[in-house]
């Protein structure tokens, strides 16, 4: 389990080594999909390749699809669980009371599904 910090703009994800949210799941593809964060802390996922649909929250993900703070997104054998660390209104977002300038998103990596 682990968490990732993410800024606005796009994100890939996959297991590729220069996927910014890296999923070592052999369910997955090298470049699986991208997290769009935008400049308002909100957060789409597309999912790009791969045999089976990525889901969000059990359901299956179309283009731009919503995440929102509690989402589980579901590919291969592997969940990311998304929460939002701070408010894009003026403030700083602080995670585990360190100041995280411009990560106003955090991802967790859970790991895979028995």
């Amino acid at each position: 389990e682990r968490w990732i910090a993410l800024t606005e703009g796009r994100h890939t994800v996959g297991r590729a080594a220069s996927a910014v949210v890296r999923v070592d799941d052999p369910g997955v593809e090298l470049h699986h999909g991208v997290l769009d964060v935008g400049a308002d802390c909100s957060v789409t996922f597309t999912q790009l390749t791969g045999v089976f649909p990525v889901t969000v929250d059990g359901v299956p993900c179309g283009p731009c699809h919503p995440v929102a703070t509690g989402d589980v997104v579901s590919m291969g054998t592997s969940r990311l669980l998304m929460r939002a660390v701070g408010s894009p209104a003026g403030r700083h977002p602080v995670a585990s009371g360190s100041i995280v300038p411009r990560s106003p998103i955090h991802l967790r990596h859970t790991g895979r599904r028995p």
